[in-house]
């Protein structure tokens, strides 16, 4: 299978979140045994995805330094631990994606949306028909 097509292929579905909608017991999904394996290696980091989306998604708890402070023999470094989390204010860090590389990330995947939709080896992925050639 060719490595562009399979890149877009699962840049588009990331990016859609359709893991839902596929059908993965379609023929296409079956056709070879590299295809399965990087299927596979796709669904596989999907649920990792998902699993520390739900794991990061609230707040960290609290740090109980006192039950830390009993555990170590150099309190003072706690102590200066302690003091450095109770006044540092770091910055969220967030991710914003650069607005000329997703057009081109849209104008790559965009030959695989137009014509006749039906992804980059003329299967339609998503809408479960194969090429009719």
């Amino acid at each position: 299978m060719n490595t562009q097509c399979f890149r877009r292929l699962t840049s588009t579905v990331a990016q859609r979140r359709s893991m839902t909608t596929l059908d993965w017991s379609k023929p296409i999904f079956k056709s070879d045994t590299e295809m399965i394996a990087k299927i596979n290696t796709f669904r596989a980091w999907v649920a990792t995805a998902d699993t520390m989306a739900e794991q990061y998604s609230a707040p960290p708890a609290p740090i109980d330094f006192s039950a830390v402070k009993e555990k170590v023999r150099a309190k003072d470094l706690v102590e200066n631990l302690e003091k450095f989390y109770a006044t540092a204010q770091p910055p969220a860090e967030t991710y914003v994606w650069d607005s000329a590389d997703k057009a081109e990330k849209n104008a790559i995947g965009g030959g695989s949306k137009s014509g006749s939709g039906k992804g980059c080896l003329g299967y339609g992925f998503l809408q479960g028909t194969p090429r009719s050639s």
